[in-house]
């Protein structure tokens, strides 16, 4: 039986030739594709459990100590945040929501000294859920979204969130739509990334969000923003 897509459900009315298929095996591991959204999910059943994810996110190496890290995470704020929300100068500061934030918050660290006030969240290593009663001129996720099970969840939680017309932004890299290409590709080895998207992907998901797609740069920066007012939300 083939597993529903965990960001449309694979079948919206009125697509019949939408639906979700097996696409690809690798070494025992099995990956659906939505034909509707494009996005492709590891099966299920072969999700990492909750200690094998910690287990792995513990190996990374992810510090403020390493200059050409830090540099990424400010290259990523410089290229989806600035250009996007109120300069960090302005009075009252930006607030920022960094979902996902890791064992080590670095990047959290990089947009206060940029001047945004930001909280921080992650459900194995910062799990308060204070941040759900807050409102946030944006969210980041970086390198989040495809460790997400259930992403339409997850996104909808932090839309929940988000001051009218403020923003998420996410760094993925996003997938070729090729199988061979997939098969053997790096970022498809990790065993925690479960979820592989395309531009398509993120379009469906901004339609579900009544938000829209603002930028997408290089395959791997993505920003959304949030469309209409206040009473949208919910």
């Amino acid at each position: 039986m083939l597993s529903s897509c965990p960001l449309c459900g694979g079948q919206p009315a009125g697509q019949a030739e939408a639906g979700v298929e097996e696409w690809v095996e690798v070494k025992a591991a099995r990956y659906f594709h939505c034909r509707y959204c494009d996005l492709v999910f590891l099966d299920p059943l072969q999700r990492p459990d909750e200690s094998r994810e910690r287990e792995r996110y513990l190996e990374h190496n992810n510090s403020s100590e390493d200059e050409r890290y830090v540099a990424y995470l400010r290259g990523f704020a410089e290229e989806a945040l600035l250009p996007h929300i109120a300069p960090p100068a302005e009075t009252p500061a930006a607030k920022v929501l960094d979902f996902g934030s890791g064992p080590n918050p670095v990047f959290a660290g990089v947009l206060q000294e940029m001047g945004f006030e930001v909280d921080i969240y992650d459900p194995l290593f910062a799990p308060g859920l204070e941040w759900q009663g807050r409102c946030y001129d944006a969210v980041t996720a970086v390198e989040v979204a495809e460790h997400l099970f259930q992403p339409l969840e997850e996104f909808r939680r932090l839309r929940q969130v988000l001051r009218p017309g403020g923003y998420v932004a996410l760094r993925t890299l996003l997938h070729f739509g090729d199988r061979q290409r997939f098969a053997g590709w790096w970022y498809r080895q990790d065993p925690t990334h479960v979820c592989f998207y395309s531009p398509r992907s993120f379009e469906v998901l901004a339609a579900l969000l009544n938000m829209r797609v603002v930028d997408i740069k290089a395959g791997r920066s993505i920003v959304l923003q949030l469309q209409g007012s206040s009473d949208t939300q919910g």
